[in-house]
């Protein structure tokens, strides 16, 4: 399982023991990051973590029985 965090979004990935991507286990979510006047971006840490947090929910759930072996 790996988590890519991003400018635009959020992804959780599944792959298999040949490191392929499991495609029907796969959640995403946009970012939604502020741009300060000095051009800065950022994303409030609680906001990220529920992100991160949903798409884990969503790829285990998808995974149904295979939860258990993750």
């Amino acid at each position: 399982m790996t988590i890519d965090i991003g400018t635009s979004s959020t992804r959780v990935l599944l792959f298999d023991r040949y490191a392929r991507a499991v495609p029907e286990l796969f959640a995403q979510e946009p970012n939604r990051l502020t741009t300060a006047s000095d051009g800065t971006t950022e994303m409030p840490i609680d906001a990220l973590l529920a992100t991160i947090a949903r798409c884990l929910d969503t790829v285990l759930a998808t995974a149904g029985s295979l939860a258990n072996d993750i």
